[in-house]
Parts: structure tokens; C-alpha cells; sequence
């Protein structure tokens, strides 16, 4: 949550980044295993959400880890994978870092970077289709990285 603040902030900036992302995203590895057979890319925000079809919204990743992920977002998947501490620190870096632009370009232009812990526990948590895995992990009404995902999904809707 830290880095998307200072990204919310402009402390750190996607195009000081980009090339550092580039040189580390290797495309014989999957980012989330690091298994080198079988590897396709992954949508970090699945189509199915209505994540774009771009580089930005990708990596590699293999088979396996792709299909356990399926329709999920990055947050969520690594929630249902790892429980909220793995969402909170583990999710690898690259994935984390394109994700996070990501969503910074989504939510920026409709006004929801600028939300409050009031905005999300009004407007999002009663209707977020994310609600049952945050009951499973005690962060119900809580700041966590399933509200990004959620927030991302929203944003998408509209």
C-alpha cells in the first residue's frame, strides 16, 4: 500500500521505473514461480474485468499459474494463494509495480485515487464482490490490497 500511495503522490513516477521493469521481467521465468516451461502471459487485470490488451496489463507467467489465477486480479489471487499477509508482501515486485501503474491510469481519471476509508466503506463494501474474501481474512471494512482490486473493477464498469 505504501508504494501506491507514492505513486497516488508522485513520489515515484511509472517512467522513472519503466526500463528498470524491462531489464527485470525475464520471459524465461514465470514471475510468480519461476518455472521455465510452459510459459504464457498473464493478464493482471483479466479481460474478463476489462483489463487492456497491452504490455502494461501483462507477464509471463507459466500454465499452472496462469490457470490458478484465472479470472482473478493480482491482489485477489495472491489473497486466495498466500491470506493477506501474501497480498501485503509477497506478490512478486514486477508484477506488483506494472499493476500499480496500471491502476494509477485506471482510477486516476474518475476521481477514485482521491478516496477516503469512508468513500470505499460506503460506496464499495456493501455491494464489492470481493466481500466474502475479505470476511475469510478479517479485513472486512478495512484497507487492503482486495480494495484496489475492487476499486480497479468498478472503475472498469464504469
Amino acid at each position: 500500500m505504501d508504494r501506491f500511495s507514492k505513486l497516488r503522490s508522485g513520489e515515484i513516477a511509472w517512467d522513472t521505473t519503466r526500463e528498470y521493469v524491462k531489464e527485470r521481467e525475464d520471459p524465461s521465468h514465470c514471475i510468480y514461480c519461476g518455472e521455465s516451461r510452459a510459459l504464457t502471459r498473464d493478464h493482471l487485470i483479466p479481460r474478463s474485468m476489462g483489463g487492456p490488451e497491452d504490455e502494461k496489463n501483462s507477464v509471463w507467467v507459466c500454465s499452472s499459474c496462469n490457470s490458478s489465477k484465472g479470472p482473478r486480479a493480482l491482489y485477489e489471487y495472491w489473497t486466495r494463494k498466500a491470506g493477506m499477509r501474501g497480498a501485503k508482501y509477497d506478490v512478486p515486485r514486477i508484477a506488483e509495480g506494472k499493476y500499480l501503474k496500471l491502476l494509477q491510469e485506471i482510477l486516476a481519471p474518475g476521481g477514485y485515487l482521491e478516496w477516503t476509508q469512508k468513500d470505499l466503506n460506503g460506496r464499495l463494501c456493501p455491494s464489492c464482490r470481493l466481500h466474502p474474501v475479505c470476511v475469510s481474512q478479517s479485513s472486512e471494512g478495512k484497507l487492503s490490497p482486495l480494495c484496489l482490486d475492487a476499486v480497479a473493477g468498478l472503475a472498469l464498469l464504469s
